[in-house]
């Protein structure tokens, strides 16, 4: 199966109720429409990232309260660059393991079975944009040609106490930056943070996953089932902006688990690549705000 005859189609998870940064973000202006030092949001920058060479369509899961917020940032980051954008929205959000499976159904469903999904959130920042679109090409060979599913992991800078992260295991290839995954981690204490700091194969968590559609398909089959089935069970409806609501019992019912709960931590066929120096954040803290109107955008 050749990556060139397949779609690479970023996944961009634009959910969440704008809590966790209040008041930065607010239930009605959550963290990835938050307007950075340029005059830009997070999911503007996110989808101009993602706006590189063979990629010519994307999905954007968002809140459906979130429509209009959603489609401006999709208009003015992808119209010059002929990029298609489907819109997928929650009528009710239910974390991030409902979101992709949302997507992975509907990119199987309306754009190809096989494409090669590359998720990541809407609300992080990344600095050197070249050095992402070298390891999103990268990834997404890796995770085609070995039908692997791949997480990455950002080499920490400091003992931070504010990410989960991955414990890396065996390097698989001698030049990828590509090894086994030992355990996902939660936030550590201080003293534990700094061990992992000096042990140097525990990463920061990106909450980023490249796969097939087909890998994540089956993959949620098997490990979140009940989620993937309230998705199929929910009949796909289109806005009058031609937008696709998914709003239905089953679909207001299903548990509200992450990705990494509902499937990462329980799966075999899972590979972590380490991510380049290339200014990562998840924005998760007003010192990060404060750290990104220091810079020069």
């Amino acid at each position: 199966m050749a990556l060139t005859n397949l779609p690479i189609i970023p996944v961009i998870l634009a959910g969440g109720a704008g809590k966790r940064l209040y008041p930065i973000s607010t239930p009605e202006c959550p963290k990835p429409f938050v307007c950075l030092p340029n005059g830009q949001t997070l999911l503007h920058e996110t989808l101009r990232r993602c706006a590189i060479q063979n990629v010519s369509q994307m999905i954007v899961v968002a809140a459906e309260r979130y429509a209009g917020l959603a489609q401006q940032e999709i208009k003015s980051a992808c119209f010059e660059k002929n990029v298609q954008v489907h819109l997928l929205l929650e009528e009710a959000p239910h974390n991030t393991g409902a979101a992709v499976a949302f997507a992975v159904h509907y990119a199987r469903a309306n754009i190809h079975k096989n494409a090669c999904l590359f998720i990541m959130p809407a609300d992080q920042w990344i600095e050197q944009n070249n050095a992402f679109t070298i390891m999103f090409h990268q990834a997404a060979t890796i995770a085609i040609s070995h039908q692997k599913m791949l997480v990455f992991g950002v080499p920490p800078t400091h003992a931070s106490t504010q990410y989960g992260y991955i414990h890396a295991g065996k390097n698989l290839f001698e030049n990828e930056h590509v090894c086994e995954v030992e355990a996902f981690v939660e936030k550590p204490d201080a003293a534990t943070a700094e061990c992992y700091l000096a042990n140097g194969n525990y990463w920061w968590n990106a909450g980023m996953v490249c796969a097939s559609a087909t890998v994540l398909y089956r993959q949620l089959k098997q490990y979140a089932p009940e989620i993937f089935e309230a998705v199929e069970a929910t009949p796909i409806v289109l806005s009058p902006n031609a937008n696709v609501i998914l709003q239905n019992q089953a679909w207001r019912n299903v548990e509200a688990l992450s990705l990494d709960y509902a499937l990462l931590e329980k799966t075999n066929d899972l590979w972590v690549m380490q991510t380049p120096d290339f200014g990562w954040s998840d924005m998760g803290t007003p010192e990060a705000f404060e750290q990104l109107s220091r810079m020069r955008l």
